[in-house]
Order: C-alpha cells, then sequence, then structure tokens
C-alpha cells in the first residue's frame, strides 16, 4: 500500500541523505520523541504520539465465560481500527487497511499474550464458569510512520494504567462486582514488559534504520518487528516479507531492540507513576474513597471587620469580647 507518492528527485534525496543523515535530522538508530498522555476521568485511556505518529488506547473489561479447555485463563483482545482520519492512502484502500490493522493486532498480540508478559490465569473469577475479559481498541488518528510502534506503546501503557473493579464471591457462590467509589480497584498481573521496535531495510538488506517514517518507509525494501524487554529476552520477531536479511544483521536488530526497550520501559513506567501522583493530588477517579475527612472552610471575614469587631467589645464584658476575638483570629489565620 502506497501511503504517499514520491516524486524520483525526492527518493533520491532520501536516499543520498541516509548515508550521514535522515531527512528530518536523525541518525540511522535515532527513535523519534514520544509522548505519553492520560485520559483524566478514566483509567485506561492513553494517547501516544511518536513524532507525528498518534494512536488512542482504550482498555476495557467484561465478564465472560472461559474456553471450555482453558477454564482458569481470561481473555486478552486486540482491535486496531485505521480510519481515513489517519491518512488518506486508508480512505482508497479498504483491504489494505483491513490488512494493515489485523497484523498490527497479531504483532501485539504475540507479543504481550504469546509472551506471557499479562497473567490471564489471574484474570478467572471462578474457574470454568466465569473471567474476566480485557479488551484494547487501537484508534490510529495520524499516520506519519511507524504506527506498528506506537500502536504497541499505546496497547501496554494502557494496560499497565488500567485497574479493573475488584470482585468478591459469597458464601453461596454469588459474585459480586464492586464500583470503584466502594473498594479499590484491581491493577492487571504483568510479568514483564514487551516493547515491539520496529526496523526498515533499503537496498539489497544490508542498510537498516530505525522507526521509519512516513517518507522513508515508500524507499523501503524490506521491514521487520523485533519485540524485547528489559531483561533482553526477545518475546516476538515480525519479518514483513520484502529482501532476504542475513542473520547477523537481524542479530544485530535484536540487540539494538534490547536497548530501545529499556528506554521506553523507563520512560512508560515514569509516566505511569507521574499520573498516579497527580491523580493522588486532585483526587480523580480510581483514588477518590466514599468516606472523606471533613474540610474545613475559613469564615468570610476580612482583616477589616477584625479591626471593627475589637473596637466594639463592650467594656463591661470586656474579657469576654477579646475570648471571641481571639477565636477570630485563629480561625482568620488558620491553614486549611
Amino acid at each position: 500500500m502506497d501511503k504517499c507518492v514520491l516524486s524520483t528527485n525526492e527518493r533520491a534525496f532520501i536516499h543520498d541523505t541516509l548515508e550521514q543523515i535522515r531527512i528530518d535530522g536523525r541518525q540511522q538508530y535515532d527513535y523519534r520523541s514520544v509522548n505519553i498522555s492520560f485520559q483524566q476521568e478514566k483509567l485506561g485511556q492513553v494517547q501516544v504520539s511518536l513524532g507525528k505518529t498518534k494512536v488512542i488506547a482504550v482498555v476495557s473489561c467484561d465478564v465472560a465465560a472461559p474456553l471450555g479447555d482453558r477454564g482458569t485463563e481470561g481473555y486478552l483482545l486486540f482491535n486496531t481500527e485505521l480510519s481515513p482520519m489517519a491518512g488518506q492512502h486508508y480512505a482508497k484502500q479498504r483491504n489494505a487497511q483491513s490488512e494493515a490493522s489485523i497484523e498490527i493486532s497479531r504483532v501485539i498480540e504475540r507479543a504481550l499474550r504469546g509472551s506471557g508478559a499479562i497473567d490471564t490465569e489471574a484474570l478467572c473469577i471462578v474457574s470454568g464458569e466465569k473471567v474476566w475479559s480485557i479488551r484494547v481498541d487501537l484508534h490510529v488518528i495520524d499516520d506519519h510512520g511507524n504506527v506498528m510502534d506506537c500502536a504497541h506503546l499505546a496497547a501496554i501503557t494502557a494496560l499497565l494504567h488500567y485497574k479493573r473493579p475488584e470482585v468478591t464471591i459469597g458464601e453461596d457462590g454469588k459474585v459480586t462486582i464492586h464500583e470503584t467509589q466502594d473498594r479499590d480497584p484491581v491493577p492487571l498481573s504483568v510479568h514483564h514488559i514487551p516493547i515491539c521496535v520496529s526496523f526498515g531495510f533499503l537496498g539489497d538488506g544490508t542498510k537498516c534504520l530505525i522507526d521509519p517514517s512516513l517518507k522513508e518507509e515508500e524507499m523501503l525494501t524490506g521491514s521487520m518487528t523485533v519485540a524485547a524487554n528489559t531483561h533482553g529476552q526477545i518475546c516476538a520477531v515480525q519479518k514483513g516479507g520484502g529482501v532476504p536479511v542475513h542473520s547477523s544483521q537481524i542479530l544485530t536488530c535484536t540487540k539494538i531492540a534490547a536497548l530501545k526497550a529499556k528506554d521506553l520501559t523507563d520512560l512508560i513506567e515514569t509516566s505511569i507513576r507521574n499520573d498516579e501522583k497527580q491523580r493522588k493530588f486532585n483526587k480523580l477517579p480510581a483514588y477518590a474513597r466514599p468516606k472523606e475527612a471533613p474540610v474545613k472552610v475559613k469564615p468570610v471575614i476580612t482583616k477589616q471587620e477584625l479591626i471593627d469587631l475589637n473596637e466594639m467589645v463592650d467594656s463591661d464584658d470586656e474579657e469576654e469580647g477579646e475570648k471571641d476575638v481571639v477565636y477570630l483570629q485563629e480561625l482568620f489565620d488558620q491553614d486549611v
């Protein structure tokens, strides 16, 4: 699928500059800037920007019946939506849009569920009867290259940020799902954090670059996505066709992916910690309590009014009046 049309001069310029520096000023193995923002009303709603590429991830949950042969495992589902808003090329080729969205969903699913990063057995409520079904909807709102990595970052960040409702089972076997106002929600069980890093190959496959932009994708003769974690483990590899790549080149890519995974994991964890602090400070959802301590309110009284009250103290009951003034002074000066 041609995402953008490049002229002969543009192709020649991009190819020549790749020998020293890329058209956006990056080096061969430089990543574009990553920005993570959270929706303030609910947990599990994240927007990730990779350069100008933007993806929104929304996590939701529901109670479902497990599969017959996996009665203790919950569901972890991924759905990617590539709308024409992301790029005009998606409006022209609906079939290619469907193939690209399926490929993104499958790679993310293999990296997260296939590697055991998300503990699906922890999603069990009643063995063989009820389990949690976790669904991650990915909406690509701007495609400026490397949607795969941006969508994966949005998915894993949303899963780490999300918390499901607390569940209790009564003596009669009745399942009760508690509201977040009644009981604190429960985070998902995550064993490790795989990070997808995409590589693009030029010419005969000997020239390689990381995080290709939209125009660079049109120059590629092959691509590969490597999912690695901070422990240096390779969780998944996706070779998206194109020219064959030598084993030494693949080994180099896996080492680079492991290094990038550490940096991106630190960024995700730092962003989530900062959001948690902000939510606790603002008492946003998932951290509010049903019973809160009463808040003291300062009396609406100015210093001039306090002086006037002091002058109005009756000389016959001067001692009692001074006590009232001192009490008002304490109310005025106290910190709330």
